[in-house]
């Protein structure tokens, strides 16, 4: 549902308040910022909720207060999971700070004491390499395509690259000589240099020379024609090849399951934290406390102690 669309619309009929004033000022400037579609959707989903709410209540946005916003978020909790209440509240934050930013808002800021709620951290279950040996196994290794997906679902899981990296990656981008990939998120300038284990640089190697260059078309991952693969087709492709080898994964589960690895096998946090393209190693930190469940469950079942009568 096109949910921008639809807080214009519900912001155009309103008779009395300035809905249109401040969801105007408000993505104005979200695009002056240069924020993707599916971002402005999102804030434009979170805020038609929040106005139909307000509109259940008979509040007009020029009356809303911290009250109101509460009352909301204590709706929300328990009907959907924490993370989208979060979600939700981020928005909210967002939005009147912008406003008052811009001076459209003169009144206290209503969200300014709005707390994100506690979450309790899930851990993602991984594939292991023996999952990974699976799916690799179940791709032929003759014909463009078939070692194009297998280079692919390796590549993925050694180099942790997202789908949009994948989509963007071209043959230039690859260092075959420092077994390195320049991995770049859009056309933009976001980009960093990542390095190859040995056994994917000699797979990468081998689908260059002996595939991609017989084709026309600058990017690694390509159709038989040189025709872009898009992320989503990539996405589909790695879907396709798991489902038939029996097991359900995606290229963000290869990226997950190749940086829990990584930290398995005793990788180092902060160069995981740089591969992965994290711009704060907090975010990494999940898979350092991965790890210690790991620790935690070996000890269980092979503690000293349990050799002991007690």
């Amino acid at each position: 549902m096109d949910f921008l669309k639809a807080l214009y619309d519900f912001a155009d009929t309103r008779t009395v308040g300035n809905w249109a004033t401040y969801i105007n000022q408000f993505i104005f400037t979200c695009r002056v910022k240069n924020l993707s579609p599916v971002t402005l959707n999102g804030y434009g989903e979170r805020l038609y909720y929040l106005a139909r709410f307000l509109e259940g209540k008979c509040v007009d946005i020029e009356d809303v207060t911290a009250v109101h916003l509460r009352e909301y978020v204590l709706e929300l909790i328990g009907s959907v999971s924490t993370s989208t209440v979060n979600g939700r509240i981020r928005v909210y934050r967002r939005f009147f700070k912008v406003l008052c930013e811009e001076g459209v808002w003169t009144k206290p800021n209503p969200a300014a004491s709005l707390k994100l709620i506690k979450e309790e951290r899930k851990f993602k279950e991984a594939l292991d390499p023996i999952h990974i040996e699976i799916l690799l196994s179940s791709i032929p290794k003759h014909g463009f395509e078939n070692y194009r997906n297998y280079t692919l679902i390796l590549t993925t899981f050694d180099c942790m690259a997202r789908r949009k990296e994948l989509a963007n990656l071209k043959v230039e981008d690859v260092d075959l000589r420092d077994g390195l990939l320049t991995l770049k998120h859009t056309k933009g300038s976001k980009w960093r240099v990542i390095p190859v284990g040995p056994k994917t640089l000699k797979v990468l190697h081998f689908y260059i020379h002996r595939y991609r260059k017989q084709i026309p078309g600058e990017y690694l991952f390509c159709k038989s024609s040189g025709e872009k693969l898009s992320d989503q087709h990539l996405y589909q492709i790695v879907s396709r090849v798991a489902h038939r080898a029996g097991i359900k994964a995606g290229v963000h589960l290869l990226r997950h399951s190749g940086a829990t690895q990584f930290i398995r096998g005793g990788g180092n946090v902060y160069v995981l934290s740089k591969n992965l393209g994290h711009q704060n190693v907090a975010t990494t930190e999940i898979y350092l406390h991965m790890n210690r469940k790991d620790m935690i469950e070996q000890h269980a079942k092979y503690s000293p102690a349990n050799a002991v009568k007690l």
